[in-house]
C-alpha cells in the first residue's frame, strides 16, 4: 500500500510542491482556522479558553507524551531510508508512530467533542494532511493509522477529563 500511495511522488516538479503543500504546510491552515473558530464557532465562542485549552492538551499529550514515549522503545525507521522512493520531504526522526498523526487526530477528534461539524472539517483535512505524508514518503500507511488511534483516544481522554478541570479553572 505504501509503494502503491507514494507513486505520485517524484513524476514532476509542480507535483511535488502539491505533495509538499498538504504534507507540511495544510498544518497551519488548520491551526489557523481553529483560531478563528474559537471566535466564531458557537460551541467554542462560549468557552474559547476551555476548548482552547482542551484541544492543546490533547495534541501536546498525544504527540510529545504517549508518541515519543513510543518512538524512544521503538525506533522505526523512516520509509525513504529503507525503500528505494521518492521522497518529497525528510525527517530525521523515527515514523511510528506519525508525530503529525497523532498531533492532528488528537486536535480533531478534542475539536470534535465541542463542536461536531467543525470537528468533522477538522479530522477530514487530518486525514488529508496524513495521506499527502505517506505520498510524500515520510510515513507508512501503518505510522499514520497508530497516530490516528493514539490520537483519537488522547482527544477523547482529554474531553472526558481534562475539559471538566479547564473549564472550572476558565471560569475563575
Amino acid at each position: 500500500m505504501f509503494l502503491w500511495l507514494n507513486r505520485p511522488a517524484g513524476v514532476s516538479r509542480r507535483g511535488d510542491m502539491v505533495i509538499a503543500f498538504f504534507a507540511e504546510y495544510l498544518a497551519y491552515a488548520i491551526a489557523a482556522v481553529f483560531l478563528l473558530a474559537l471566535a466564531f464557532a458557537p460551541a467554542l465562542d462560549n468557552q474559547p479558553l476551555t476548548a482552547f485549552a482542551t484541544v492543546l492538551a490533547a495534541a501536546l499529550v498525544s504527540r510529545f507524551v504517549v508518541a515519543s514515549g513510543i518512538r524512544y522503545f521503538y525506533q522505526r525507521p523512516r520509509p525513504f531510508l529503507v525503500h528505494r522512493v521518492h521522497n518529497v520531504l525528510t525527517e530525521g526522526s523515527f515514523s511510528f508512530p506519525s508525530g503529525h498523526s497523532t498531533f492532528f487526530f488528537a486536535f480533531s477528534s478534542a475539536v470534535f467533542f465541542f463542536e461536531r461539524g467543525l470537528g468533522e472539517i477538522f479530522l477530514i483535512s487530518t486525514v488529508v494532511l496524513t495521506t499527502f505524508r505517506v505520498i510524500a514518503g515520510v510515513h507508512y500507511p501503518s505510522d499514520i493509522a497508530a497516530g490516528a488511534a493514539i490520537g483519537c483516544l488522547c482527544g477523547w481522554l482529554s474531553f472526558a477529563y481534562f475539559m471538566p478541570f479547564f473549564h472550572i479553572i476558565a471560569g475563575l
